[in-house]
């Protein structure tokens, strides 16, 4: 599938993407004109808006980027392998105005609100209240999650930092943490599918457990992270590896929110423009 070896040898010559972002839309900072705006000073080619279960921004972004900067639409999927294991599937390629993708997200964002409510009745008891309405100063659109939770904490005197927030209390298995309603592992890679997108592995470095990932090859996935903020500028050779053994596209990006998680990460990671060529051809391969 992949020629791996010329995507991973650092001689690049058709430019660079940055296949992970979020925007307003979701639990990021940047709007669609500054976005582009950003990703254009940093000299990139391409990039891919995935925010967070949901496709609102998409046609933003793409109007305001014009024909100054590819935009490759997707989204960021939250599910579960197994009822113990959060997953993230990023889908590169997707068609945002799927009718069934429209009416899933819209079933996920209602299961955001409802694991909000949870979070607060905890905060509560714990003598730290929030309201709905202090949260809400933090998102811009309809999407809420922790990271505005997070900033409300900060705002009421609660933590230092959102960092802190999620370390001691909003983290996965934390004292405010609460699960919620998720897609399945399989379910998630079909409608990425169905939506004509490429199904990809979101930080695999962040899986608790690793041996989950044969069993989503299995299921449909077909392209992991191998370029994320956290591996520096070069792609982890850990999971190259897994990509060369399981013939699994790569791809990657920096999973930049903006400065709400405390720096701005936009340009931190470049995956080569090659790694595109080759989505686009296996799209073509699969018609």
């Amino acid at each position: 599938m992949n020629n791996l070896e010329t995507l991973i040898d650092n001689k690049y010559t058709k430019g660079y993407a940055d296949l992970h972002l979020h925007t307003i839309y979701s639990d990021g900072e940047y709007t669609p004109q500054s976005i582009v705006q950003k990703a254009l000073a940093g000299n990139f080619r391409a990039i891919a808006i995935t925010d967070h279960d949901t496709v609102e921004g998409i046609a933003h972004v793409i109007e305001k980027a014009g024909n100054t900067l590819e935009i490759i639409p997707g989204v960021e999927l939250s599910s579960e392998v197994n009822p113990s294991e959060e997953l993230h599937i990023v889908g590169l390629f997707i068609d945002y105005k799927y009718p069934n993708l429209l009416k899933i997200l819209k079933g996920l964002s209602s299961g955001r609100k409802d694991r909000m409510d949870e979070m607060l009745k905890k905060l509560t008891e714990m003598g730290m209240p929030i309201t709905m309405e202090e949260i809400e100063k933090f998102k811009t659109k309809d999407i809420i999650g922790r990271l505005h939770l997070a900033q409300a904490m900060v705002m009421k005197g609660y933590v230092k930092n959102t960092g802190e927030a999620f370390e001691k209390f909003l983290g996965d298995g934390k004292s405010v943490y609460v699960n919620r309603k998720r897609l399945s592992s399989k379910r998630a890679i079909s409608l990425i599918k169905e939506s004509g997108g490429i199904p990809i592995i979101a930080h695999p470095h962040l899986l608790r457990d690793e041996n989950v990932i044969p069993q989503l090859i299995e299921e449909g996935i077909e392209g992991i992270e191998v370029y994320y903020v956290d591996h520096g500028r070069n792609p982890s050779s850990k999971y190259v590896e897994i990509a060369k053994k399981y013939n699994l596209l790569i791809s990657g990006g920096s999973d930049c929110h903006g400065i709400a998680k405390g720096k701005t990460l936009l340009g931190k990671v470049k995956v080569p423009y090659q790694a595109i060529e080759e989505m686009k051809k296996w799209r073509e391969e699969k018609r």
